[in-house]
């Protein structure tokens, strides 16, 4: 620029709102400020897996974006499903217990240790908030395309940025998919994961204490 001064906020990231209302925007002088705090989520508990065929109807019709947007157009594009959807066989999820209100703002990074059977695989995500009355609302997504021997492996990549308030006495749930059709095409090739371990880290505004 030819003179003055540099402006006081660059960046700007606003608060995700199901309503008509606009959500609060945070503003920063640099792309991770308004964000210096991280919540952390993680379990080695046994028993995921997910498996995949390219023959498999879909199985993410109910979070299509599209689609939904287009039947529920009072709820300003959120996806929000009541009974959260249960998992099936293409997929699997974490569930945590929300100790203290706090606000995502940014990217969610997901790492997951996995055993892969198969030439590769989708290994899709969704980020939901689960009310207490057992609805579920769809924070965030994210995919990654999975390409291993058929050793232990470990992936880490990064859902789509959002900004989120969380709430004491909901829950946070991650789930993985290898089926996210239609929003996402199924794969070409069969394929199963066994899940040792998952951690979720969060970019929030602040940390919390619990």
């Amino acid at each position: 620029h030819s003179g003055g001064a540099d402006p006081a906020a660059a960046y700007q990231e606003q608060i995700v709102r199901c309503d008509s209302r606009a959500g609060q925007v945070y503003a920063s002088a640099t792309a991770s400020g308004a964000a210096p705090g991280r919540v952390a989520f993680q379990s080695s508990q046994l028993g995921h897996a997910t498996v995949s065929a390219p023959t498999d109807p879909a199985a993410g019709v109910a979070t299509d974006p599209i689609a939904f947007a287009a039947q529920h157009s009072s709820n300003g594009g959120c996806v929000r499903l009541n009974p959260a959807p249960p998992d099936t066989g293409a997929s699997t999820s974490w569930t945590f217990p929300i100790c203290a209100d706090f606000t995502l703002l940014g990217e969610p990074a997901l790492h997951l240790d996995a055993t892969l059977l198969g030439t590769d695989a989708e290994i899709n995500s969704r980020l939901w908030d689960i009310a207490p009355d057992g609805s579920a609302t769809l924070v965030t997504r994210g995919a990654y395309r999975w390409t291993v021997s058929t050793d232990a492996a470990s992936i880490t990549y990064a859902l789509l940025g959002s900004g989120w308030r969380f709430v004491a006495g909901h829950q946070l749930r991650i789930q993985v998919t290898q089926n996210d059709m239609p929003y996402l095409r199924l794969d070409n090739y069969q394929s199963s994961a066994v899940y040792s371990s998952m951690q979720l880290t969060l970019p929030t505004t602040a940390s919390i204490g619990c």
